[in-house]
């Protein structure tokens, strides 16, 4: 209880974040082209790599990586969409750079791990999934990732399919927290299951570990790379006319076996019909420097792009700033009816565009093709235009409820304004990517924060209370995480406070409760004295109605102040007043509510009705709280629980005390109610001070308070008083 442990820190009260719809196409790969040289040598490798459980295949882009494994896909596991009578299952998940956002790679991976369960096991998968993205999130409880986790796992290993997840271009990754967690439940899977990252650099996993228990399969750039008998059937597929074995030479030197760098020389050799000019292109062709950006640029510019016609030009440059690409996305962008039948001629004419699996026909462009052709619009369309192009693509995303997209779009845009609106817009919603949150406001100019209160109070509240606090699973880490140099405090300090000018200006004063609300759950995680807390807490409450419905936000952050000052005049031995305030912050802790602010108010309410003589009641809350936080693994409230409803339910039938009290105690009690100080209590009893002491404490116990008002209200309610007046002028 919080009011029991004020130099601890308690990040259950600490506002978290929530969701939003997650990307359909991620979790399929891209669909296959029909010409494929078919590399049984790496295919047999990957059937061999089923034996381990997790395969590293690292290379760099262009090598060939996705297409070998959907390729592979393809061959062992037919079909992966219909997991009926199948024994083994494969999910897919492509990653981007926001997946950098620990909660956000998490629904991503977990959702795809639904497919590896069977259709009795759903439920329990969706359940695990739910913990990350509630319904109706609490604006105040972080996520419970160990025990989705720890749930998820538990249900694959009941799984009957052997599963392999395939984690596509992991290299993005840079957070330590997803490199950790990852690590956790790879660590943790069953048997049957596999995982097989696709990655450009070395992921920073527990690779030695796991080389030196033989868990891991690795596959490497050599691996990947194409043999001069594999290049020549690329190219019989490719070209009308074989080439020579000095040309096949050739490339083989040039080239070393690079599949981009193979596709991109066969479109570029295409447009030559005889075998003699095919072979003259060939021969003459220069040395292709993989490593140099411009070499890559000028191919894809002079060789791809200036070869099409005009309108495909247009559309390729365009459409070149949109990561995924579906035709009503391609008209909304371009603003040409005819943008479909351009999609459909680029996936025809085989332009680095590959079709993802899925609903609503997405695709995208080859990452290099991509970056080449951006680079190229900047030059030829100018800045404006493409903000134009980047601004229409924002309100599609709108339209179509993708506001994370829309936020990235509008940034694209430099329309900082819009941005604005779209992220207060996604704060209402279910939106659980906290890291996502705090680089958007990162970006945002000052200017733009200070006109906005909700931004300002979110920014701070983003900077006060990192997503990394939550998963601090040692208290030391957590003190670290808590620590914020003085500059950060100005400056946190300084957004609450334009926030609540904004919201004076507009009236909403409720929300300035907010901010004063933030005070305090700062000063309980500065491990400041409880009355800072309170202070903080009764300055929200000014400002917020003691009773009736508010925003949900609002309620919580009510409900979390009345906790606090209720506690403090429990302590006080207000127990009225403290009762009232604690029933009210109960009724606003609204479901699903803050479950560990919950469980703090069933213990005190336990505390005051113990403290009044309801033992019924305070057995009722107390055994609640209990199981609440057996649930939550709350410890410090379990053992104080179980004290209590140990003293409670093992009491005596003497005046329903726990224990009888002694005769000195009872005399203590009488002088204590009258008012008389320890020394006074000495003095009329002939006794050491540390004697009168002694017997305080234990009477205190007996009782069950912490206080002399308390005492006084237990005393009445148990009728001691007068039986204690009885025996005053009893003998010594």
């Amino acid at each position: 209880m919080l009011g029991d442990r004020p130099f601890e820190k308690d990040t259950n009260l600490i506002p978290a974040p929530s969701a939003l719809p997650l990307l359909e196409t991620k979790l399929h790969p891209p669909l296959l082209s029909g010409k494929l040289v078919r590399r049984t040598c790496l295919l047999e490798q990957l059937d061999a790599s089923l034996n381990y459980k997790v395969t590293v295949l690292q290379a760099p882009a262009g090598s060939g990586k996705t297409t070998l494994v959907n390729q592979w896909r393809h061959l062992h596991f037919p079909d992966a969409q219909d997991t009926s009578g199948a024994d083994a299952v494969l999910a897919w998940l492509s990653l981007d750079v926001g997946d950098n956002d620990l909660l956000r790679f998490w629904r991503y991976l977990m959702t795809a791990c639904l497919k590896f369960l069977a259709p009795e096991q759903q439920a329990s998968g969706q359940a695990a999934l739910a913990l990350l993205s509630p319904l109706t999130p609490s604006p105040f409880e972080p996520p419970a990732l160990d025990s989705a986790l720890t749930q998820l796992l538990n249900t694959l290993a009941h799984s009957p399919f052997e599963g392999l997840l395939v984690i596509d271009d992991y290299h993005v990754i840079e957070d330590a927290r997803v490199h950790e967690t990852l690590a956790f439940f790879i660590n943790h899977l069953p048997a049957r299951a596999h995982v097989l990252l696709l990655s450009r650099s070395e992921p920073p996993l527990p690779l030695l570990r796991w080389r030196a228990r033989g868990e891991v399969y690795e596959l490497q750039t050599s691996d990947l790379r194409f043999s001069l008998q594999e290049t020549a059937a690329f190219f019989r597929q490719a070209l009308p006319h074989d080439l020579s074995p000095m040309g096949l030479q050739q490339l083989d030197n040039k080239l070393e076996g690079w599949a981009a760098g193979l596709r991109l020389l066969s479109l570029a050799l295409s447009k030559w019909r005889t075998q003699e000019a095919i072979e003259q292109a060939v021969l003459s062709l220069g040395a292709l420097d993989t490593a140099a950006d411009r070499s890559l640029l000028d191919y894809f510019v002079y060789e791809i792009l200036e070869t099409q016609p005009e309108p495909m030009q247009s559309f390729l440059l365009q459409t070149s700033i949109l990561g995924r690409l579906s035709a009503t996305l391609c008209v909304a962008v371009t603003g040409d009816e005819q943008s479909v039948a351009q999609l459909e001629a680029v996936q025809q004419a085989g332009l680095f565009l590959e079709a993802l699996e899925g609903p609503g026909g997405w695709y995208r462009y080859h990452a290099l093709f991509a970056a080449a052709m951006r680079h190229e619009a900047e030059r030829r369309l100018g800045e404006e235009r493409l903000c134009t192009l980047s601004l229409r693509a924002s309100m599609w995303y709108e339209q179509e409820a993708l506001l994370t997209e829309a936020i990235e779009a509008a940034y694209l845009a430099q329309d900082i304004e819009r941005v604005a609106r779209l992220i207060e817009r996604v704060h209402t919603q279910n939106f659980s990517e906290p890291q996502t949150m705090l680089r958007w406001m990162e970006q945002l100019p000052e200017a733009v924060v200070r006109a906005h209160p909700m931004l300002c109070f979110l920014f701070a509240t983003e900077l006060r209370f990192p997503v990394k606090l939550w998963f601090a699973q040692e208290a030391a880490l957590a003190t670290e995480v808590a620590a914020i140099p003085d500059g950060e405090r100005v400056r946190i300090e300084r957004l609450l406070q334009l926030a609540e000018e904004g919201w004076q200006r507009s009236g909403d004063v409720s929300w300035i409760g907010a901010t004063w609300a933030h005070r305090a759950l700062s000063a309980l995680l500065d491990e400041a004295p409880f009355s800072s807390v309170v202070h903080f807490a009764r300055q929200a409450l000014i400002f917020l109605p003691r009773k009736g419905a508010l925003d949900r936000r609002v309620q919580m952050y009510r409900s979390t102040c009345l906790y606090f000052v209720g506690k403090e005049k429990l302590d006080l031995g207000q127990v009225s007043e403290a009762l009232e305030m604690l029933l009210q912050a109960q009724e606003d802790n609204l479901p699903p509510g803050n479950r560990f602010l919950a469980v703090d108010i069933l213990l005190t309410l336990g505390k005051i009705y113990l403290a009044q003589g309801d033992f019924a009641l305070a057995q009722t809350h107390l055994r609640q709280a209990l199981l609440s936080a057996c649930k939550l693994s709350d410890e410090k409230v379990i053992v104080e629980a179980q004290r209590e409803l140990d003293r409670l339910e093992g009491r005596v039938e003497t005046n329903g005390l726990v224990e009888p009290l002694s005769a000195h105690e009872e005399r203590v009690l009488h002088l204590l109610i009258a008012g008389l100080s320890n020394q006074e209590i000495a003095s009329e009893l002939i006794i050491s001070v540390n004697t009168v002491k002694y017997h305080i404490k234990h009477l205190y116990q007996k009782l069950g308070v912490s206080n002399r008002l308390q005492a006084s209200e237990a005393a009445r309610q148990l009728h001691l008083s007068s039986a204690s007046e009885a025996q005053r002028h009893e003998p010594h």
